[in-house]
């Protein structure tokens, strides 16, 4: 039977039950669950101990890029490619380029942040192991799931059961691969 489950799908009725949970397994130092709740949870992340996202670092080097492609583009554009003197002003004046830059900027951050968190949400995923069982379909209206995965590091068990069934679940499923 082990070999056959992806993980353990603990169900709440409520948010402190739900809280009780976390904490309990918080405290065993488990890596790879997941919480889903029909509303944001605050503070929940703290709970969890999960790391900060790497999604800023993505965005941040993505505008990087796009300030240093729109510079380089300017300054083809209007000192090497097309140089027009109007008035004895300088080729490249950086305060009649800073908007062009600084779109391209929000351009290029808006597209890497939509993108980002796709790839580190691992979306689109178009089959998941919970969505073939009945009750997880209340998850979006009045019950909080706990899913604990059976992985490598958090191989044990028969551990899994033992601190799942003293988290007060309504419900515990093994939820198959």
């Amino acid at each position: 039977m082990k070999n056959n489950i992806e993980g353990i799908l603990l169900e709440y009725d409520s948010i402190s039950n739900l809280n009780i949970a976390i904490d309990k397994i918080s405290k065993n130092n488990y890596e790879d669950w997941e919480v889903y709740s029909p509303f944001p949870i605050h503070g929940i992340e703290k709970k969890m101990n999960l790391k900060p996202s790497k999604l800023p670092w993505i965005v941040f080097f993505f505008a990087l890029i796009g300030a240093i492609l729109g510079i380089f583009l300017i300054l083809w554009s209007s000192v090497y490619e097309l140089p027009l003197n109007i008035g004895g002003k300088p080729l490249f004046s950086i305060p009649a380029f800073f908007p062009v830059v600084f779109e391209i900027v929000i351009l290029f951050s808006a597209i890497s942040c939509v993108f980002g968190l796709f790839f580190l949400c691992n979306l689109p995923c178009y089959n998941l192991n919970l969505f073939n069982y009945e009750s997880f379909n209340r998850v979006t209206d009045d019950r909080f799931f706990i899913f604990l995965k059976t992985s490598i590091k958090n191989d044990n068990f028969e551990e899994f059961k033992k601190i799942s069934e003293n988290t007060k679940a309504l419900k515990i499923l093994y939820i198959e691969s």
